[in-house]
């Protein structure tokens, strides 16, 4: 984990943790890592942004979850891109 403490966390970040990690161990998978940013998503030179695909190219990961999209990228050309 990258922060000492969850009162750290905004409230919104904590409630999408608790549901992907439902997800994924109602699924049986292994969460390996995760990347959270503070940064606006309207950036995409976000540190774990940036982070996350460097891990994805490495193979390091074989799926990522995203809990909401607009969070992720601000535009349809950045998401694609992403994909």
């Amino acid at each position: 984990m990258m922060l000492n403490t969850m009162a750290m966390f905004p409230t919104f970040v904590i409630c999408h943790r608790i549901d992907l990690r439902a997800y994924a161990k109602a699924r049986g998978l292994e969460i390996v890592q995760e990347y959270i940013d503070y940064a606006s998503g309207s950036k995409n030179d976000r540190e774990n942004y940036l982070r996350l695909f460097d891990d994805v190219r490495k193979r390091r990961t074989d799926c990522v979850f995203i809990c909401k999209v607009d969070k992720f990228a601000r535009s349809i050309k950045e998401l694609i891109t992403a994909l």
